[in-house]
């Protein structure tokens, strides 16, 4: 899984942010990011999709994508639609039917709904620049 994790994310910086990942490690957890977006999929395959970086790497996606990076909450829009993205996208490789929850951010790992670590699927850290990023795919205990 940890493939289809890197691989999905990679294609998502590549399209959205023009940027290439490199393989980590990135030196970040989900414990230690400033952002963690998740994004629930429930149905057939029930878990989590979470997306951990810096503020520093929102901010400089922020602007790319919007042309400024100044507002806090561009920052975390973006950090909002790589989860959704990546959510999708690795929905899409599960099983199914499946649908998938609004994304939200949160500032620091604490703040975010705690993830069933037991059921973690993969996890890939990689590096944007100097920026380290972090995805993980959770399945509940109902989803194995």
């Amino acid at each position: 899984m940890e493939n289809a994790i890197r691989e999905v994310t990679c294609a998502i910086f590549e399209m959205m942010l023009g940027q290439t990942l490199e393989n980590g490690p990135g030196g970040v957890s989900e414990e230690t990011s400033d952002l963690v977006g998740e994004i629930r999929i429930t149905g057939a395959f029930e878990g989590m999709v979470r997306l951990g970086c810096s503020q520093r790497f929102a901010r400089q996606a922020a602007e790319i994508v919007f042309g400024e990076s100044d507002a806090p909450e561009l920052a975390t829009s973006v950090v909002a639609e790589l989860t959704n993205m990546a959510g999708g996208n690795l929905k899409a490789l599960l099983a199914g039917p499946s649908r998938l929850s609004l994304p939200c951010v949160t500032s620091g790992a604490g703040e975010a709904q705690h993830p069933l670590r037991a059921g973690c699927l993969g996890a890939v850290e990689m590096r944007c620049g100097d920026e380290p990023i972090i995805v993980s795919l959770y399945a509940s205990p109902a989803g194995h």
